[in-house]
């Protein structure tokens, strides 16, 4: 049977979150809760962020042998509905300069065996969309292409985020804000992740109708209100 175009050639070495002392920050793994140990506080919130938006997400789960004899470990592998994102986070575009060929080599790399999927750069201070051009970035083999904040807004959000997204873009952006803001006043290094705002929330039984209402409702306090409508369903089948 062929291979998925999206699927990771074997790796010459798998990360298996090892060198935990050099880990300064955490995150819990997208649909297991195991605490993840992130080298920065800028990838546990993107981390936070993907998960937030109902979108899986495996941290340094790989690293490739390039043609050029080097080596690269991507920050994230991301499965959004569009298909496998390989994510590159640095603080400011300008961070991209140590890695930038390494990007070319790994972009060409995945041209050849995962046509599939793409390589991005997020450059930012924190997460979110920024509007500055050399923040968000596809890599091919020969240049980079700047991809609008609001097509990586719904590139990044899993499939019920998008319905809210192509329904009230937006709304939905000041949405996204909300929860960068949020992620903001967390410290990564101790807080856990919480809820997953859209997907957790659907896969434990909500009714997905009733939190577009509440997420579009006048009273700013019931926006939130479908974050925890799912709970006692949670609990329920916990018991069971």
């Amino acid at each position: 049977m062929s291979e998925s175009p999206n699927t990771a050639p074997a790796p010459e070495v798998p990360n298996v979150y090892e060198h935990v002392q050099a880990r300064v920050a955490f995150a819990e793994a997208y649909g297991s809760g195991e605490r993840i140990p992130f080298r920065s506080k800028l990838e546990a919130r993107w981390a936070r962020l993907f998960s937030r938006l109902g979108t899986p997400w495996l941290y340094e789960p790989y690293t490739f042998p390039l043609p050029t004899g080097r080596r690269y470990t991507p920050d994230f592998r991301v499965e959004t509905p569009e298909g496998i994102v390989w994510v590159e986070v640095k603080p400011l575009p300008e961070a991209l300069l140590a890695v930038e060929f390494r990007l070319y080599a790994f972009a060409r790399l995945l041209a050849d065996t995962q046509p599939g999927a793409r390589l991005v750069s997020l450059a930012m201070e924190r997460p979110g969309f920024s509007v500055e051009p050399t923040a968000l970035l596809v890599w091919q083999g020969d240049g980079v292409t700047p991809l609008a904040p609001a097509d990586a807004r719904r590139l990044f959000s899993g499939e019920a985020a998008r319905e809210i997204h192509d329904e009230e873009p937006g709304r939905y952006a000041d949405y996204v804000e909300e929860l960068v803001a949020g992620l903001m006043h967390e410290d990564p290094a101790d807080v856990p992740l919480g809820e997953h705002l859209f997907a957790s929330a659907v896969a434990n039984g909500a009714d997905f109708d009733a939190m577009r209402v509440a997420y579009f409702s006048h009273d700013p306090h019931s926006r939130f209100t479908f974050a925890q409508a799912w709970r006692p369903t949670t609990h329920e089948s916990k018991q069971d």
